[in-house]
């Protein structure tokens, strides 16, 4: 089963990536104006801007994010220690992106998009589940939340997956919209 959870995760990180190419390819603007310019006032712009932000950012900070938990694997610590840093260090690593993105998004005067706002809450979502986690496994030295920490943890990634993956179903759908099945 942690296997699947594990393969949940790097879906996530690949379907971050299939949208970014879907982004550059579909996009209405050039990569220099996703990355440097003001988006105008155009609502498709609006949206792509603040996706390829959410998508870029998050693509990065989430494969730094597995190659930290790597290292905190492989460190010189107890398992007991390794579990304090870990838990208190992933809560405030995702406050951090939060942070981040949504300053990305003040920087740019980009309003954010519907996908971009759901993603920012399901992480928030995992903050309070990470905490949470911290509370229960450093905290009071229990493991109540064991069997459902992973699963409601999937949940997420699951739903951040289909939200993400959107985009680049819905431009493929629209590049042959008369297109009929015989």
């Amino acid at each position: 089963m942690n296997e699947f959870f594990a393969q949940v995760d790097w879906a996530v990180i690949g379907i971050k990536l299939l949208s970014l190419t879907a982004l550059l390819f579909f996009s209405k603007q050039t990569l220099k104006e996703l990355l440097f310019d003001k988006p105008s006032a155009d609502i498709r712009e609006q949206v792509e801007s603040s996706l390829f932000m959410l998508v870029a950012f998050t693509f990065v900070w989430h494969l730094l994010g597995s190659y930290i938990s790597y290292s905190f694997s492989k460190s010189e610590m107890t398992y007991e220690q390794q579990v304090q840093v870990y838990y208190f260090f992933f809560s405030f690593y995702e406050v951090l992106g939060l942070s981040l993105l949504a300053m990305c998004h003040w920087l740019k005067k980009c309003s954010f998009s519907k996908v971009c706002r759901w993603v920012y809450y399901l992480s928030t979502g995992m903050v309070a589940l990470h905490l949470v986690r911290y509370l229960d496994r450093v905290y009071f030295e229990t493991d109540y939340l064991d069997s459902v920490y992973m699963p409601i943890k999937t949940g997420l990634n699951i739903a951040t997956l289909v939200l993400v993956g959107a985009y680049p179903v819905m431009r493929l759908i629209k590049l042959k919209p008369f297109y009929r099945w015989e």
